[in-house]
């Protein structure tokens, strides 16, 4: 795999609205964000929290919550809804998450699914997708986790090359502490044009890097890969020490990861 990480350890109604930057004079000072439209997301009843997540790109929004996916335009104006289960094929699932990336012009989408610890990820065929899961290429990547195990609390980045997803690993639910903080991570289709036919998933690559250490030897909790938007090959993460704390016991002492 080329490229490097870095990481730096260190039914409810979900509401969404939008953020403007006050014209001003050329200071830092004078330009502060104003609340613009808002409107209701998509429901959500009977799981809390909802874990809302969303993305922006170039004409549209994409809100997800637990089990829900929700398509709008920059106005709010609803393009969409759907279960998530319509768009994976699956329906155990939890904390969705979504992106928007602007090298290859499309959002890309990482649900768990809690039944057989695999993760459920996809990416928009072009940067407007207006129909669930007609517009989007949907796949199921198992990174080597038994299926009574819970690769809990994924959180989506990317690199230019790469979509990378934290998660802290716990052997089974009912687990006490977490065994280690991974990082998984596929390729991304390159190219901004237009998919007609989605690629085979034998073509997209897939891995994991399994134990990410803190400076004192401590296991990091919680991985939280960053969303880079530029065209570097490095990758950073974010996280804490453990703070299941006992059994697994670290000072905090932070410092640069580098796989």
């Amino acid at each position: 795999m080329k490229g490097r990480f870095v990481s730096v350890f260190g039914g409810l109604f979900v509401a969404v609205g939008l953020l403007t930057a006050a014209a001003g004079p050329a200071s830092a000072s004078a330009l502060a964000p104003t609340i613009g439209a808002s409107w209701q997301g998509v429901a959500q009843s009977g799981i809390t929290p909802p874990d809302a997540n969303g993305a922006v790109g170039p004409n549209s929004y994409i809100e997800v919550v637990n089990l829900q996916i929700g398509i709008y335009q920059r106005s709010g104006t609803l393009i969409t809804s759907a279960a998530l289960s319509t768009l994976t094929g699956h329906s155990s699932l939890s904390d969705p998450t979504v992106l928007w990336d602007p090298d290859t012009q499309r959002f890309y989408y990482n649900v768990w699914d809690t039944l057989n610890a695999r993760m459920d990820l996809g990416f928009s065929k072009d940067a407007n997708p207006t129909a669930v899961p007609g517009s989007f290429c949907n796949y199921e990547f198992n990174f080597g986790y038994a299926s009574a195990n819970a690769p809990d609390y994924p959180k989506l980045g990317q690199t230019k090359g790469f979509l990378l997803i934290g998660v802290n690993f716990y052997k089974s639910f009912s687990s006490a502490s977490a065994m280690s903080g991974d990082l998984l991570w596929t390729s991304k289709p390159q190219g901004s044009g237009a998919i007609t036919t989605c690629p085979a998933q034998s073509t997209l690559k897939s891995g994991k890097f399994a134990g990410l250490k803190n400076s004192d030897g401590t296991q990091a909790f919680t991985p939280v890969p960053s969303i880079q938007t530029d065209a570097s090959t490095t990758g950073f993460i974010v996280a804490s020490s453990d703070i299941e704390c006992p059994p697994t016991c670290g000072t905090g002492t932070l410092s640069p990861y580098s796989p």
